[in-house]
């Protein structure tokens, strides 16, 4: 699930975060994409707390599976930084 075309659908986009728990209770396999861990990218800065607030969030609600951006893939410093990040948290 993209969050934020799922964010942008939604007639009432302030209600994001009971649609993103309806679809973890309704699909348990559910994948959460979009934007996750994008503070990654710049390798020389600290990542952004909201990265791991939002994650956190999503784990802790039921999601176990993510999909993580082109552009955090395409370099191996902040894919690696990140899925480093995704390892801790979710264990």
């Amino acid at each position: 699930m993209a969050r934020a075309d799922l964010y942008i659908e939604l007639n009432r986009p302030h209600e994001i975060l009971g649609a993103l728990r309806l679809i973890i209770k309704k699909d348990p396999n559910a994948i959460a994409a979009s934007r996750l861990l994008e503070s990654f990218l710049d390798v020389k800065s600290i990542p952004l707390c909201a990265d791991f607030t939002d994650l956190g969030f999503l784990l802790e609600i039921g999601y176990k599976t993510f999909l993580l951006g082109d552009d955090l893939c395409q370099n191996e410093e902040s894919l690696l930084s990140a899925l480093g990040v995704l390892n801790i948290m979710s264990t």
